[in-house]
């Protein structure tokens, strides 16, 4: 359905559309952010798909989305990720999807989806919505999980941290979300322990909510944002939302989360 990609990019390269266009018209012939747009979609090597949020009915999809699950165009056009069964864990899928309403955006969610052979596969899942000519559609990419590679990564992110920990004077906590999507505190130094009071011996391997951790309200509040959206955020320490407490600075870092 290349029609709505088309009308689409349309859209996001309006303001392209100026006067002053003539004079570059053999230009714009050659470099159409348009074209370049619908080229970057139906080329991506990630599974990529636009649905209705209000209908939940696909679109378009481009032709990695087709080629990795095993389906043509006649067959996913007009229907949902539910009557394609895309989702073995549809609740989980939900539960991501329910949220954007108040986020606009999640990102770097594992997800498991299953191809029309029945194989389940893993990858990580990110959703955005976008608005068209007044109607809200869901941008969704797939990106396959390559478990060996985040491995790797993983392991040299931990010895980097472990240093880092070591010799900064600064309040630094490191979590890690557990399969459950809870907050396991993984290291604290000695400024953090200092400030909020607490042990790290005490409270290292343990769950947020099995700590006095739990009583810092915007810290959770914090926590769940970066964990959905995967984006780094500032937020005021204290309740009120002033600048009497300080604040905590927070980001994402290979599915650990950095205070």
């Amino acid at each position: 359905m290349k029609d709505f990609i088309k009308r689409f990019t349309g859209v996001t390269f309006k303001s392209h559309a100026r006067a002053g266009r003539k004079a570059h018209s053999n230009s714009d012939k050659k470099h159409n952010p348009k074209k370049a747009t619908e080229i970057a979609f139906y080329n991506s090597p990630h599974l990529m798909a636009i649905s209705n949020v209000y209908t939940g009915e696909i679109v378009d999809v481009n032709e990695s989305f087709l080629n990795i699950l095993g389906y043509n165009k006649k067959e996913v056009i007009g229907k949902t990720f539910n009557e394609l069964n895309l989702f073995p864990d549809i609740k989980s899928c939900d539960k991501y999807i329910k949220l954007l309403p108040r986020f606009r955006k999640v990102a770097g969610l594992q997800i498991t989806l299953m191809t029309k052979s029945g194989e389940a596969r893993p990858f990580i899942f990110s959703a955005e919505t976008i608005r068209m000519n007044d109607v809200f559609f869901l941008f969704t990419t797939f990106n396959p999980f390559i478990q060996n590679k985040e491995n790797n990564l993983k392991e040299k992110t931990e010895d980097i941290l472990d240093d880092i920990f070591e010799t900064v004077s600064s309040y630094l906590i490191r979590f890690t979300v557990t399969k459950d999507n809870k907050f396991e505190i993984r290291e604290i130094n000695r400024k953090a322990e200092d400030v909020e009071n607490v042990s790290r011996l005490e409270i290292k391997g343990k769950t947020i909510d099995n700590t006095p951790l739990s009583e810092k309200v915007k810290l959770i509040e914090l926590l769940n944002h970066i964990r959905i959206t995967g984006e780094p955020i500032k937020m005021a320490v204290s309740a009120f939302g002033d600048r009497s407490q300080g604040f905590y600075i927070g980001f994402l870092l290979l599915q650990a989360i950095l205070l």
